[in-house]
């Protein structure tokens, strides 16, 4: 229900862009991790997809259950990082540097099992 709910929210986040309304959260969201994940044709293809959704699983596996939820609202949910922060009573700067370095070290296993970044 979440990932319908979710892909759902991404089509609608295109239509909007496309008539050029405020996008809001959701480009913040996909710039953050534009930057970890490159639009190359292998990650397109199919069978890299779930390779790459198998590894990110993995990883998010490795993750501590505060990081691992911090970082599944701000990129699977896309709340602000102000309502995160707010749901662990933590500082926004706080937040915004956890989920750099989990951004960072992403991109680092993902390189180690061979994903172009």
């Amino acid at each position: 229900m979440g990932k319908i709910t979710r892909n759902l929210s991404f089509n609608r986040y295109k239509y909007n862009k496309t008539k050029k309304r405020n996008c809001g959260e959701i480009t913040v969201v996909l710039d953050e991790l534009a930057e970890i994940i490159s639009g190359n044709d292998d990650v397109d293809s199919e069978l890299n997809y779930k390779e790459l959704v198998f590894a990110i699983n993995e990883f998010l596996n490795t993750l501590d259950t505060e990081r691992h939820d911090i970082f599944i609202f701000r990129y699977f949910y896309t709340e602000s990082i102000s309502d995160i922060a707010h749901r662990y009573g933590k500082r926004e700067g706080n937040v915004s540097m956890t989920l750099n370095r989990i951004r960072k070290k992403l991109q680092r296993y993902l390189y180690e099992r061979g994903f172009k970044i």
